[in-house]
């Protein structure tokens, strides 16, 4: 079975850290069984625009100079209207 993957870079707007947004999502009770969060990065799976997906954000960055980056993965190909 083939899988696909999309990758990209995310630049938010500094200064910001993401190892504060992984704290976060760590303690949200809420969500706490829907993602693994592993050193500086999160992965999860989603169901968007009737399509399953898993995807990984890492922080590749530094606080004044953010930069995320991504992989997209799916059994199906990847629809333009999902890619980043």
């Amino acid at each position: 079975m083939t899988i696909y993957k999309i990758s990209g870079k995310l630049f938010p707007t500094p200064p910001f850290d993401f190892s504060k947004s992984l704290s976060f999502a760590g303690m949200f009770s809420p969500t706490s069984d829907e993602q693994t969060i592993s050193g500086a990065s999160l992965t999860k799976a989603v169901y968007l625009k009737k399509m399953t997906m898993a995807f990984k954000v890492k922080d590749i960055g530094t606080v004044e100079k953010p930069v995320l980056s991504y992989n997209l993965y799916a059994y199906d190909e990847i629809r333009d209207e999902i890619k980043i």
